[in-house]
C-alpha cells in the first residue's frame, strides 16, 4: 500500500501540476473580483485531498493529498467548473456553448498495493487529453461530453458525458449531476482484461477479453464556500456504478467491487500578478 501511495501521490502531482499550469481555476475562485480587475493574470494555488478506490475496479480505498495550481487572464469570463472537469481551455464560444481542449490524470493499478493482485500486471498512472464541447440549454444546466486518447499510461479511446444543475447562493455553489463513462475496447482491456498468463499465476481470475462501450454510471455532488476575494474551499462526492464488460471482469467481481465512490476535498488561494 505504501509503494502505491507513494507512486499515485507524486504521479499526480506532477501530472495533476503540468496540466493545470494553463488551466482556468475553480468556479468558486474564478469570480470577476476587484482583484481581477486590478491586475493581468489570476493565479489559483490549490492543495487537494481524495479518497478514492485503490484502483479503477478496486473495493479498497486510498486517501492521496496532491498540490495543484492553475492561472487565466483577469478578463476570461468565469464560468461554472466541476470537480472532475480535469484540465480544460475553451478555444472558442460563449457562456451558452464552447468547445476547447482537456486534458486529466487517471491513477494507475500496482500489484504490490494488493495481496490479491499477485500475478496480475500493474498499470501506470496515466495522462488523457483530447476535446470537449458544454452546452447550457437554461442557465442553471450544463452538459458536457468530453473524449480524451491517453498519452502517458494507458493508450486508448475514453470519455465522459456529465449534466449538472447548478445553483448559486452567494457565498455558496451547490452542484448535482449524473456520469457516464465510456472506452474502447483497448481501454476497457487495459483495466479490465485478464490474460491466461495473469490468470495461470494469480489463481483467482479466468482469462477475460472484453469489448469497449460504457463502462460505467453515476452521480457527483460538489457543495462550494467563497470565503472572501482570496480563499475558498470546497467538498464534493462521486459515485459510479460499473456497467458492461468492465462489470462483468474477474478483476472486479472476484477481486474488487462494481461500486467505485470518491471524496474530495481542496482549499485554495487566488491572487493577482501585474508585470
Amino acid at each position: 500500500m505504501g509503494r502505491r501511495l507513494a507512486l499515485d501521490f507524486y504521479g499526480a502531482a506532477a501530472g495533476i501540476a503540468v496540466l493545470g499550469a494553463v488551466g482556468s481555476a475553480p468556479a468558486f475562485a474564478q469570480q470577476i473580483t476587484e482583484v481581477d480587475k486590478a491586475t493581468q493574470w489570476v493565479v489559483t494555488i490549490q492543495g487537494n485531498g481524495v479518497v478514492s478506490p485503490v484502483y479503477y475496479g478496486a473495493s479498497s480505498y486510498s486517501a492521496v493529498p496532491f498540490p495543484s495550481f492553475e492561472f487565466r487572464r483577469a478578463d476570461q469570463p468565469a464560468n461554472f467548473e466541476s470537480p472532475d472537469d480535469g484540465f480544460n481551455l475553451s478555444l472558442f464560444g460563449n457562456r451558452q456553448f464552447k468547445v476547447g481542449i482537456i486534458g486529466q490524470y487517471r491513477s494507475g493499478r500496482y500489484n504490490s498495493s494488493e495481496d490479491n493482485l499477485y500475478g496480475i500486471d500493474s498499470i501506470p498512472w496515466a495522462i488523457e487529453a483530447g476535446g470537449f464541447a458544454e452546452f447550457w440549454p437554461v442557465e442553471q444546466l450544463r452538459t458536457r461530453i468530453a473524449v480524451m486518447h491517453g498519452v502517458k499510461g494507458n493508450y486508448a479511446w475514453s470519455g465522459e458525458f456529465q449534466a449538472d444543475w447548478v445553483q448559486k447562493l452567494q457565498p455558496w455553489t451547490f452542484s448535482i449531476g449524473p456520469r457516464v463513462d465510456f472506452g474502447d475496447a483497448k481501454f476497457v482491456n487495459t483495466y479490465f482484461g485478464v490474460t491466461q498468463q495473469e490468470a495461470d499465476v494469480n489463481g483467482l481470475v479466468t482469462p477475460y477479453d472484453p469489448g469497449g462501450g460504457i463502462t460505467g454510471v453515476g452521480g457527483l455532488a460538489m457543495a462550494a464556500y467563497k470565503f472572501n476575494d482570496n480563499w475558498a474551499t470546497s467538498v464534493y462526492g462521486k459515485y459510479e456504478r460499473l456497467v458492461g464488460d468492465a462489470a462483468d471482469s474477474p478483476i472486479v467481481k472476484n477481486l474488487g467491487s462494481p461500486n467505485q465512490a470518491q471524496i474530495g476535498v481542496t482549499l485554495s488561494y487566488t491572487f493577482g500578478v501585474s508585470y
